[in-house]
């Protein structure tokens, strides 16, 4: 009789285990709002894979831009001012805040001497160097740059195309 209250035990314990733990694979994957964000595993400057999925935990700005883009650049100056104002931050609900940036850009030198230029330090910047055909591109259809998507801790995307104000707005509200 103990042996079979142990395996029933063992039995509820794990399917509680596998809930809890699986809570967020219930959400469907997807390129929008609502949507479990799939997944973008690309090489960063030193040809490291990063994946965006090993980031969970954190509030992740997804920036896609090139070095070539002129709106981009003229962007960069926000996105450095929101990554200076959060990267420090206290969340409710997350590690922290950080950026991972997809470049579209076609060559590596060029690429790398925008982030220099631009002050842009966060650690997570990746790119196929494939431009328009970048698989990161194509998988979430991104059109024009510069375009962004922000996801929560558990991998969920809050929203797309979002203005610094909104981005603000949405992470002051998740401040502890």
């Amino acid at each position: 009789m103990k042996k079979l209250i142990s395996i029933i035990s063992v039995f509820y314990l794990s399917v509680w285990i596998c809930f809890s733990q699986n809570a967020s694979t219930n959400v469907p994957e997807g390129i929008n709002p609502g949507y479990k964000a799939i997944d973008i595993a690309l090489p960063n400057l030193n040809d490291s894979i990063i994946k965006l999925s090993s980031l969970r935990g954190y509030y992740v700005l997804v920036d896609f831009w090139a070095s070539w883009c002129a709106p981009c650049r003229m962007k960069n100056p926000e996105i450095v001012g929101l990554y200076n104002s959060y990267k420090d931050a206290k969340f409710k609900d997350a590690k922290g805040f950080t950026i991972y940036s997809v470049s579209l850009d076609n060559f590596k030198k060029a690429w790398e001497k925008a982030i220099v230029v631009d002050n842009l330090k966060w650690p997570y910047h990746v790119s196929d160097l494939k431009g328009w055909y970048s698989s990161a591109a194509l998988t979430y259809q991104i059109n024009s740059i510069p375009n962004n998507l922000l996801i929560d801790p558990q991998g969920i995307i809050i929203g797309r195309s979002l203005s610094e104000k909104q981005i603000r707005n949405i992470l002051n509200s998740k401040l502890k």
